[in-house]
């Protein structure tokens, strides 16, 4: 497991991707989740979800 750094850039616009998600368009709603997940891990049988935060 790796650390990563998030400027308080990014927290600032995370949080008003998640502020608005019900207003923002598609590619606002992929970059909040560029910026808060590492990777998903998919079977039949579970989801897994690496968190940066």
């Amino acid at each position: 497991m790796s650390v990563e750094i998030i400027s308080p850039q990014q927290i600032k616009k995370l949080s008003y991707y998640l502020d608005n998600w019900d207003s923002i368009d598609f590619d606002d709603k992929r970059k909040a989740a560029d910026g808060l997940i590492s990777t998903i891990k998919a079977t039949s049988d579970r989801v897994q979800i690496e968190w940066k935060i």
